[in-house]
């Protein structure tokens, strides 16, 4: 998500020439922080960059592990047989 709003006031006849381009910061791996910054969305308009705001994590993110597959599995599967 957005870590704050970015806004712009371009003419109608610019509109059409917005670009976005997303920048990821380096190799992600888990674990992931909430509202750790994982990258940039940059907006240009005729090549010309405008505006610039940090992509960050919503919610936190754990490292996949054996037990923690096991457990999601486990889990499932009771929800599954209560239905």
């Amino acid at each position: 998500m957005f870590e704050n709003d970015s806004g712009v006031i371009l003419e109608k006849s610019n509109s059409s020439q917005v670009n976005q381009e997303i920048e990821i910061t380096g190799n992600l791996e888990a674990p992931i922080e909430k509202n750790q910054v994982l990258g940039k969305m940059n907006f240009y308009v005729d090549n010309e960059l405008i505006s610039s705001v940090n992509l960050i994590a919503e919610n936190d993110i754990q490292k996949i592990t054996v037990l923690n597959l096991i457990k999601q599995v486990t889990s499932s599967w009771f929800s599954i047989l209560r239905k």
